[in-house]
């Protein structure tokens, strides 16, 4: 490949990484001898027709953004059937080479660089693009310290194709959102889960979710809490904690609103303008002035007597309520209970011969697209290992053959 020339433009003088996707070369652009850097698609990708046209679009959309903190897009194009993308080449080391090479970083110079993806973040995000790859390898550092965030666009086309390399998505599936491993729709705060998982990594020196498959990783996703931040056995810093801890939130409602107010977190801004959370109507009702006085004119004893009798009413309508329901709560607590078994990561064949046991059936009721497990391997279950449950109890779990699933589980 050294030598080569792309399209009469650009020619490769050197070989620089290579990921799931690519081989990223060293190269020049003839016209004005620029440094650039070429990155050439596999050939598993080249060959599918649906996968170059969606990346040959993203690109040339991409292609029209300019951000200081993002590598810029030059061109791309296909050369006897070489599929290449020139972009700007940066002096310096992705996020993941330092980490191998220097461990932790600083909380401080974690939250700064933090800040800087936020920036690029919020301005790809304010043009309705979501990178859907953010980790450390797509983080670049300048030798002054300066972050080029990489590959816009590129994560799209992959996301959106039909192949998934084993390499590919174990390199991936440790930052990515539970939206994402639940094969949903991705919005921007999928971008902020996988920068928290990168701060998570650049403060403690290890990762909130790894493991042996993309399935036993993308569960945890889902299902665990991120193990609490040390660093050599102490404490990550209350603030720095609570920004990461915030953006890995399970719910993308309860994560970070955008990136720019993330960003003001890191950089400890966010009290000059983050909205203080409305009252509830039910916790903050102001009496009118009328009001006021007629409750100044009441003798002193009905005052007094008010709360009282309000009390009184209140638990006769309880001790009525619960009379009249009890046998409708006694009929539902007496259903017989059995032990909801473990299902996730298990095959379909597995599972049901593992419900047999427990004189449960599994039904497939329901089937939507997701691509993060193997074929017919389950996902999630909503009803906890190992905890008794009343046998006429849904279980749910989302596996793929294409696609999750949901299950329901009824005794035999």
């Amino acid at each position: 490949m050294i030598g080569r020339i792309f399209s009469g433009k650009y020619e490769v003088t050197g070989y620089l990484s290579e990921g799931g996707m690519a081989l990223v070369y060293r190269g020049r652009r003839l016209s004005d001898n620029r440094e650039v850097a070429i990155k050439v698609l596999r050939e598993q990708y080249a060959h599918d027709r649906d996968f170059v046209a969606r990346f040959e679009r993203e690109a040339q959309a991409v292609a029209r953004l300019s951000h200081p903190r993002m590598v810029q897009l030059y061109d791309s194009g296909r050369d006897e059937n070489v599929h290449f993308i020139v972009m700007e080449f940066v002096q310096g080391e992705d996020l993941k080479t330092l980490l191998r090479r220097v461990g932790p970083l600083s909380e401080s110079r974690a939250r700064e660089i933090g800040a800087q993806v936020c920036e690029v973040l919020g301005y790809a995000h304010d043009r309705e693009i979501v990178h859907r790859d953010i980790k450390p390898q797509n983080i670049l550092l300048t030798r002054d310290g300066q972050v080029k965030v990489t590959d816009f666009g590129i994560a799209r086309a992959l996301a959106s194709s039909a192949i998934t390399e084993t390499g590919t998505v174990l390199g991936s599936v440790q930052y990515l959102s539970p939206e994402q491993a639940r094969g949903h729709g991705v919005g921007r705060s999928a971008d902020l889960y996988s920068l928290g998982v990168v701060l998570y990594e650049a403060v403690t020196g290890g990762l909130p979710f790894d493991g042996d498959t993309p399935i036993t990783i993308a569960l945890k996703h889902v299902h665990e809490m991120p193990p609490p931040l040390r660093r050599d056995g102490e404490p990550v810093g209350r603030d720095t904690a609570q920004i990461i801890l915030k953006a890995l939130a399970k719910d993308p409602r309860d994560r970070y609103r955008s990136a720019e107010e993330m960003r003001e977190d890191l950089l400890g801004l966010a009290a000059r303008w983050r909205e203080a959370p409305a009252p509830d109507k039910e916790d903050t009702i102001v009496a009118s002035g009328a009001a006021r006085a007629d409750e100044d004119r009441r003798p002193e004893i009905v005052r007094k007597l008010i709360p009282a009798v309000a009390l009184t009413v209140a638990l006769l309508t309880l001790f009525i309520g619960v009379s009249s329901s009890w046998q409708a709560l006694k009929a539902y607590l007496n259903v017989p209970e059995v032990t909801v078994p473990l299902l996730t990561g298990r095959s379909l064949a597995d599972a049901q011969s593992l419900a047999r046991k427990d004189h449960l059936t599994i039904q497939v009721v329901q089937q939507s697209y997701s691509r993060t497990v193997p074929a017919g391997f389950v996902l999630e279950q909503d009803q906890s290992p190992m905890h008794a449950s009343p046998s006429s109890r849904r279980v749910s779990w989302w596996g793929r053959c294409g696609r999750p699933t949901t299950a329901v589980c009824r005794p035999v």
